[in-house]
């Protein structure tokens, strides 16, 4: 076997028949960098019978870095393997496989969805041991269950796909056997709940706060209600803000017929957003109420406050990858 900058290949000694190429298995060392799904994207399997013209067969690798992933094709005939536009990929991550029987494809697949970030898929097993996910968004499925991105490998008939924005995403399951080689896969498009509409400017005004929290915020929604003539609407689920499903949920709320006129957050190390709550005032009479924290890891308090006579419409709070929460002020009217 020899590497190169962007491929590496192997030669067979002769030419053999073979319908599967096994890549990964580096457990996340150097070479891979961190334990995951590692995409590629144009990365290509090729062989060739005489180390010069080589036949694509099969596109847009993915693998995961943790464990073997068997690349299964068509049955071929061919000395050299090679696998393009692989620089990360060592020669302890590359064997061959002669020619093996796919496992059957899992069956009747269905989904429900389970929240705007989460869903439920399930199917019944086609016999073999394992069932891998993966999958893209939108209308169209991966073109194998090495290409996409890795969602899991389980050994029932169920698995729960979270930590996903609001939308459609097709999957493709894949039935995969104690020797890794996995069948073509079945598919199925499913879809998230769908995302609630943001909170209005000018006419939505913030009541109160519902999403995930542990020693920091993993995902926040501002509840938000129409005002209009001095009348609060019902209460709604409006902007959402992150997409994790760590943490546990929480909820709190103005009381009845008020809104926020103002907001605490607590943070601590690297900004992290860890509590926030909410100063609220009654619509008709002004009486003045503040909720619960939500969150419970004490850190340092900023308070934002709206003028006299307006409410909070939005707060300028994201979270990121890491979910730190940035808040840096709040929108009134």
């Amino acid at each position: 076997m020899t590497q190169r900058a962007s491929w590496i290949k192997a030669d067979l000694g002769s030419a053999k028949t073979f319908d599967v190429v096994r890549v990964g298995g580096g457990g996340g060392g150097t070479c891979l960098g961190s334990v995951g799904w590692t995409n590629w994207g144009t990365a290509v399997v090729q062989t060739s019978t005489d180390d010069a013209t080589w036949t694509t067969v099969a596109t847009s690798i993915s693998y995961v870095n943790s464990k073997m992933t068997n690349i299964n094709f068509a049955s071929t005939t061919a000395r050299y393997i090679r696998i393009n536009n692989s620089t990360w990929l060592g020669s302890g991550q590359f064997r061959v496989g002669l020619t093996s029987s796919f496992p059957a494809d899992p069956a009747s697949p269905s989904f429900a969805p389970a929240s705007y970030i989460a869903l439920n898929v399930n199917w019944t097993s086609g016999g073999a041991p394992l069932t891998r996910v993966t999958y893209l968004p939108g209308g169209t499925a991966p073109g194998a269950c090495f290409q996409g991105t890795y969602q899991g490998e389980v050994a029932g008939s169920s698995l729960v796909m979270s930590d996903v924005q609001p939308g459609s995403y097709s999957l493709r399951i894949c039935g995969v056997d104690s020797g890794g080689n996995m069948s073509p896969g079945t598919t199925i498009t499913a879809s998230t709940v769908a995302a609630p509409a943001p909170c209005a400017s000018g006419t939505d005004v913030i009541v109160g706060l519902t999403g995930r929290v542990g020693a920091y915020f993993d995902q926040l929604i501002y509840r938000c209600a129409t005002l209009s003539g001095g009348v609060l609407g019902t209460p709604r689920d409006g902007t959402l803000i992150g997409f994790s499903s760590g943490g546990s949920p929480f909820s709190v709320s103005c009381p009845a017929n008020a809104a926020a006129v103002g907001i605490d957050v607590d943070t601590f190390v690297s900004a992290f957003t860890s509590r926030m709550r909410l100063h609220c005032a009654n619509v008709t009479n002004g009486t003045t109420s503040t909720t619960a924290w939500a969150g419970s890891n004490v850190g340092t308090t900023t308070t934002y406050n709206c003028p006299v006579t307006q409410y909070v419409n939005a707060t300028n709070t994201a979270l990121n990858q890491k979910f730190t929460g940035v808040t840096s002020g709040i929108s009134c009217w």
